[in-house]
Formats: C-alpha cells, sequence, structure tokens
C-alpha cells in the first residue's frame, strides 16, 4: 500500500523543521567560536589587545568545550542543544556584552518555541498517520 499524500507532506514538513532546528544551534555555536577567536588579536587604538589573557583562557575553554559537546551531540545523538547554547550565550556575553546576548537569546527562543514545537508538533502527527495508513 502507497503512502498517502499527507504523510508525504508530514514527512517533508518534519524533516525541513528539524534540519532548520539542528542548523540553528549547531550554526550559533560555531559562528560564536568563530566570532570569539576572531577577536582574540584585535587590539583596541593604542595597541593593547582588547581580551586579556585569563579572558582569552575563559573563551577558549568554553569554545572547546561546545565543540567537544558539538561532536557528541552529531556522534552519539543526544538532547544537547541546550548546552550549545548556553555556551554560545557565556561566549557572547564576554566578547560582545549585552548584545551577543540578546541575539543569542532570540535565535534559542525562536529555535525553541516556535520551530522546534513545530518539529516535535509534526514528528507526532506522523506517527499517527503512519498508523492510520498502515490499517
Amino acid at each position: 500500500m502507497g503512502k498517502s499524500p499527507r504523510y508525504v507532506s508530514l514527512k517533508r514538513k518534519t524533516i525541513v523543521y528539524g534540519l532548520i532546528s539542528t542548523l540553528m544551534w549547531v550554526i550559533t555555536g560555531l559562528v560564536f567560536i568563530v566570532l570569539c577567536l576572531a577577536k582574540f588579536k584585535q587590539k583596541d587604538a593604542s595597541g593593547v589587545p582588547i581580551l586579556s589573557n585569563e579572558l582569552k583562557s575563559v573563551i577558549a575553554s568554553i569554545g572547546v568545550t561546545a565543540l567537544i559537546g558539538l561532536a557528541a551531540a552529531i556522534i552519539i545523538k543526544d538532547k544537547i542543544r541546550t548546552a550549545i547554547y548556553m555556551a554560545s550565550l557565556i561566549l557572547a556575553t564576554i566578547v560582545y556584552k549585552e548584545v551577543g546576548m540578546y541575539i543569542v537569546l532570540g535565535i534559542w527562543f525562536i529555535d525553541e518555541y516556535v520551530i522546534h514545537a513545530l518539529y516535535k508538533k509534526n514528528k507526532r502527527k506522523l506517527e499517527i498517520r503512519k498508523e492510520i495508513d498502515l490499517e
């Protein structure tokens, strides 16, 4: 028995929302790691480095932790979205002050309460539709 058009539509939506949600937290984490690394070498007008050595080590350790968490999430497919968002939030706050914090919080909010919610809703509907199509 073939799959119904409704099943195919729900399957596509589930894949798209899941992909968008995953890309949002992965890209947010990677972007802030790269932006923080770019700030390492910047100096102010008087030639003094913007970031102190202690702050650089904190940023590097958070960045490495985020990369390890990202690799673990990909390998074992664990729910690590919140940890990556927290690492991104800390990096953004340390380097870009309130603006960076609000950007990460906005992305996190949109992902958690819009995109990921749509993904879970469509996934539940897809499971129900799969059972209906089997009958």
